[in-house]
């Protein structure tokens, strides 16, 4: 009976420790998501019809590191 309760807790010592990670993970990339200055100006040109949703996407895609420049 012993080892079924060490075994219940070390899974729910790995389950928390990865819900843990994932969670600051994700804090952190939506942290800096949102406070990206250079994301700011693109998105107010964008609200203020300089640029067209097209070239908002591309560039946005680009700032973000999914596109090369």
């Amino acid at each position: 009976m012993a080892w079924f309760l060490l075994l219940g807790f070390s899974t729910m010592n790995i389950l928390s420790t990865t819900f843990a990670v994932l969670l600051v993970i994700r804090l952190v990339a939506g942290f800096k998501a949102k406070h990206d200055p250079a994301l700011k100006v693109l998105g107010n040109r964008f609200a203020a019809g300089e640029i067209t949703e097209e070239e908002f996407s591309h560039r946005r895609l680009v700032l973000e590191g999914e596109l090369p420049s």
